[in-house]
């Protein structure tokens, strides 16, 4: 969520909008592949890469509208978008997928789903990350249904 920060810079150095259909298509694409080496349901991978974006493009969306209320031109030394910035998301994309893998088992037990929703609290924090933009990132999470619940 915090690289959404350096992300909007970057969008509002270059004047582009915060929503990038095509690009959001081509990771949700990608991600639904990838999901199938990992053994894992395509559609609840995309449910919780499509939050994360939501997310992202909410913070996007707040600091855009303090940064316009405040008159900022542009800043200085904002990370390339392309050559850092996606990179380091694909990277996380992959942990994100890895973690999916190792706790799919346990997402649709009613403690999981409890203890992520008090955990999120504490562990998905920074600036401009709101009540709101936890709840969007783990909603997927907690719409998991199992059939057993292994814990």
């Amino acid at each position: 969520m915090l690289i959404a920060h350096d992300v909007a810079r970057w969008k509002w150095n270059h004047k582009l909008p915060i929503e990038d259909r095509k690009r959001e298509q081509e990771l949700l694409l990608k991600v639904r592949q990838q999901a199938t080496i990992y053994s894992l349901d395509p559609d609840m991978v995309a449910a919780f890469f499509q939050s994360q974006i939501e997310a992202g493009k909410l913070i996007q969306s707040v600091d855009f509208q303090t940064w316009q209320k405040q008159g900022i031109k542009a800043f200085p030394h904002v990370p390339d978008l392309n050559q850092i910035l996606r990179p380091s998301l694909d990277k996380l994309n992959t942990e994100f997928l890895f973690a999916l893998t190792e706790l799919t088992q346990f997402l649709g037990c009613p403690q999981i789903q409890e203890l992520i929703k008090s955990r999120s609290q504490v562990i998905i924090q920074g600036d401009g990350i709101v009540k709101q933009v936890q709840s969007i990132a783990i909603s997927p999470l907690l719409n998991f249904k199992t059939s057993s619940c292994s814990i």
